[in-house]
């Protein structure tokens, strides 16, 4: 279920003119290789509804164009960590506050450190290109399993670590 506040910020039309309710503008981004054409309107995150950014694109996400043409898109990974920025200093803002008074109000968390920052345009080609070659994993999916297994390793390392010097203050202790 989408909101009807979503319903209204991210307007997705394909080339038959039908809607697509969508929760956030990466949502909307991925759907641009499933329909030949597709028009995405919604608004800055910072700045406001008076700030539109406009998403054309053709040959399934092939072709992309993008008003304003400087517009950013920062992903931090899941529908309630991604934001549209009008411009860049749209999307400094939102990196060092997270979100505005324009953000969603679910959507309404700080952004991760490693918030991905790109061009809308060249998220929208990302999209495109990674849904159409058939790709079932994504840069993002591929992105937390790393950060899982270094995470684990990390704990592996420290646990050895531990024992290590658990037993030498044993053996330590027996002399």
């Amino acid at each position: 279920m989408v909101s009807p506040e979503a319903q209204a910020r991210y307007v997705v039309t394909d080339q038959s003119g039908t809607v697509h309710d969508v929760d956030c503008f990466m949502c909307a981004l991925r759907l641009v290789s499933e329909y030949s054409q597709l028009h995405i309107v919604t608004s800055c995150d910072w700045y406001g509804p008076n700030y539109t950014i406009a998403v054309d694109s053709k040959d399934s996400g092939r072709e992309i164009k993008v008003y304003p043409s400087d517009a950013i898109f920062l992903n931090g990974g899941s529908c309630v960590i991604n934001r549209a920025a009008y411009n860049q200093t749209a999307a400094d803002a939102l990196l060092a506050n997270g979100y505005s008074e324009y953000t969603l109000s679910n959507q309404r968390y700080a952004l991760p450190a490693t918030t991905n920052v790109a061009s809308v345009e060249n998220a929208a080609l990302e999209y495109g290109q990674t849904s159409t070659t058939g790709s079932t994993g994504s840069s993002q999916t591929n992105a937390v399993l790393i950060a899982v297994a270094a995470i684990g390793a990390i704990v592996i390392v420290g646990s050895l670590l531990a024992f290590r010097k658990l037993r030498k203050t044993q053996a330590t202790k027996k002399e």
